[in-house]
C-alpha cells in the first residue's frame, strides 16, 4: 500500500534506459517504505567522448526544469536526486531516515559514496567534507547529488539553476548560502555506477563548468 505521507521523495532524472531497472530495483529492496519515487524521462546528450559545453547546456536545461517540476509535485518532506546509473545500497533509506529524525531533522543529510563498476565490483569509497565555506571553495562537500534535502529549502533557493553545468555544486552551495544546516552519515549509502557514459574528467566541459560556477558566485573565484 502506497505510504500516504512519505517522508522523502526520491527523483530520478533518467536518459540511459539499460541503467534504470537496477536504480529502481535497489529502490524496492528498501527495507524503509516510507518514500514515493517520482522518475522524470531527460533527452539523451550527444556522445559524452567529444560532448562540448554549447552541447550540454540544452541537456542541463532539460534536467533542472523536469527535476524541479518533479519537486513542485513531490510529498516528502525531504528531497533526494538519484541519478539513473546509481543505486541505494541496502538499508540506506531506514539508514538516513534514523539518522535525520536522531539529529532534529537538519536541513541536509549527506551520506558516503560506494563507487563501483558497471558490473557493480566495488571500488573504493568517497567520503563527504566539512558543510562549510573553506569546503565550498574546494570542493562539493556532498560528492554529487545524493544526499537528504528538506523540501522547503529546494523552494527556498528556487530549485536547480538551469544555466549551470556543474548543478550539483551550484545547488548545494546556494543551500549553504540559504543557512541550510547539515549533517554526515559516515559510512556509504548509495552507489556511483562508473562506465563509459559519462563526462571523462579531461573533457572541456569542466572548464565552462567552473567558469559557469564563478560567474554565478564570484567568491569561490581564485580560493
Amino acid at each position: 500500500m502506497p505510504n500516504p505521507h512519505p517522508f522523502v521523495s526520491i527523483l530520478i532524472p533518467s536518459r540511459r534506459m539499460q541503467y534504470l531497472p537496477a536504480t529502481l530495483e535497489s529502490i524496492a529492496h528498501q527495507y524503509d517504505e516510507a518514500y514515493e519515487v517520482l522518475v522524470c524521462h531527460v533527452p539523451s546528450s550527444p556522445d559524452v567522448q567529444r560532448l562540448t559545453a554549447p552541447d550540454l547546456l540544452p541537456h542541463a536545461r532539460a534536467v533542472a526544469d523536469k527535476l524541479n517540476r518533479l519537486a513542485s509535485i513531490a510529498q516528502g518532506d525531504y528531497l533526494m536526486v538519484l541519478a539513473d546509473d546509481d543505486i541505494l545500497l541496502p538499508n540506506a533509506l531506514h539508514a538516513w531516515r534514523g539518522v535525520a529524525q536522531a539529529n532534529h531533522l537538519p536541513d541536509v543529510v549527506m551520506a558516503m559514496r560506494q563507487n563501483i563498476t558497471e558490473r557493480g565490483e566495488e571500488i573504493d569509497i568517497t567520503p563527504t567534507y566539512p558543510w562549510e565555506s573553506s569546503t565550498f571553495a574546494r570542493v562539493n562537500p556532498v560528492q554529487g547529488w545524493t544526499a537528504l534535502v528538506r523540501r522547503s529549502v529546494w523552494q527556498a533557493v528556487g530549485g536547480i539553476a538551469p544555466d549551470q553545468l556543474w548543478q550539483d555544486y551550484d545547488f548545494w552551495y546556494k543551500c549553504f548560502l540559504q543557512g541550510a544546516n547539515a549533517c554526515t552519515i559516515h559510512r556509504p549509502l548509495w552507489g556511483y555506477r562508473r562506465h563509459g557514459d559519462q563526462i571523462p574528467d579531461a573533457s572541456p566541459v569542466w572548464t565552462e563548468a567552473w567558469a559557469r560556477l564563478y560567474a554565478t558566485h564570484p567568491e569561490l573565484r581564485g580560493t
